[in-house]
């Protein structure tokens, strides 16, 4: 994971805040953590995890899903970001941001800008039953 901020590498972590410079972090360099904030000096992150693709099937997003989000993302400041998966060509996300729905598929990252707020994140499949392990990159626009 990496944060370019005025030419220093930085740790990214799990939370980010505008301080100039390199961001003020909460917490290790953790990319199983739950919790994905981004603020305004956010470039890059990744989370990881393992899952499993439950009988919790989703219309919307085509796809079978735990019935707990995997993940939160807090965006503290609106922007654009790309969210993608990968890990399994089969592999597909829902993002449940208030009452919309956005999905995003190995194949098909999701690039949109999103408002402030949190949003809950779960890591699915198109095969009913499937366990993987995944990683998901969140990407700022620059």
């Amino acid at each position: 994971m990496r944060m370019h901020s005025t030419g220093l590498l930085c740790g990214l972590t799990l939370g980010l805040l505008s301080t100039g410079g390199c961001p003020m972090t909460t917490g290790g360099d953790d990319p199983t953590a739950t919790q994905v904030t981004l603020g305004s000096t956010f470039v890059q992150t990744e989370r990881t995890g393992t899952a499993t693709a439950t009988t919790e099937f989703n219309a919307t997003c085509q796809g079978f899903f735990p019935t707990t989000a995997q993940h939160t993302l807090t965006v503290d400041v609106s922007q654009a970001m790309t969210i993608s998966v990968s890990g399994s060509d089969n592999a597909v996300v829902r993002v449940l941001a208030g009452a919309s729905n956005f999905c995003v598929s190995a194949n098909d990252p999701l690039m949109r800008f999103w408002t402030r707020g949190d949003a809950e994140i779960f890591v699915g499949s198109t095969v009913e039953g499937e366990t993987f392990n995944y990683e998901l990159t969140f990407t700022g626009s620059q």
